[in-house]
């Protein structure tokens, strides 16, 4: 796999990774549950703030190499531009398959890995570092999202961890209780975080313009 980016600033490998899914902000391809409410322009708008937050929240974490994984093409010129991210394509295959890839990658490299999409704007850095830091007494750290699955999961570089991707039904109100379940066969320590919300379809979006405004995800 070839990354791209970061090289500059460059000092110290760390010894945790933070692996990071978006996609590429194109029109009539982002949010689309969203956009049959409110139109694919204003879905774009709002992705391409929760983009912007996403970066903001990560872009100061420093006790983690942080890479980023498009879902098209790599964009060499975009918001990640600050010079600390690894810039790379997501793999082939269902969301499982890919995360699978990602985190059997960090491995090869790291004593631990977090993944986190780019959908939840509550994601915080005090939120990022918390979970890092549980990954040095927890084999899985989990932030479940309302709607049944999650918006991070971390753990351990342990090859038989990887079982945990195999056999979701992704995308169902199913994903986390049956990732819970995986994780305890496997005896695996488990941290829960605060439950936060995705934004995948108006009601979503109306959580958070209840509490932010509408300038807060670009309306």
């Amino acid at each position: 796999m070839t990354y791209t980016g970061a090289e500059n600033n460059k000092k110290e490998q760390c010894t945790q990774a933070l692996l990071l899914f978006i996609k590429n902000p194109i029109l009539g391809q982002v949010k689309t549950r969203l956009a049959k409410t409110i139109g694919d322009d204003s879905a774009l708008s709002v992705y391409q703030n929760l983009l912007q937050i996403c970066y903001q929240n990560t872009r100061f974490l420093t006790q983690a190499d942080k890479y980023l994984y498009y879902s098209h093409f790599v964009e060499e010129k975009d918001i990640w531009t600050a010079g600390d991210y690894y810039k790379t394509m997501q793999s082939e295959g269902s969301l499982g398959d890919r995360m699978k890839i990602a985190f059997q990658q960090a491995q090869k490299t790291y004593e631990s890995a977090l993944i986190i999409g780019s959908d939840c704007p509550a994601i915080s850095t005090t939120l990022l570092q918390e979970a890092l830091d549980a990954l040095h007494s927890f084999d899985l750290v989990i932030g479940p999202a309302n709607d049944g699955g999650y918006y991070l999961l971390g753990m351990r570089s342990e090859s038989a961890y990887l079982k945990l991707f195999d056999e979701v039904d992704w995308s169902t109100d199913r994903v986390l209780a049956q990732t819970l379940s995986k994780a305890s066969k496997l005896g695996m320590t488990i941290l829960l975080l605060e439950e936060l919300v995705d934004v995948d379809d108006a009601a979503d979006l109306q959580y958070y313009i209840d509490r932010h405004g509408e300038a807060f995800l670009g309306l």
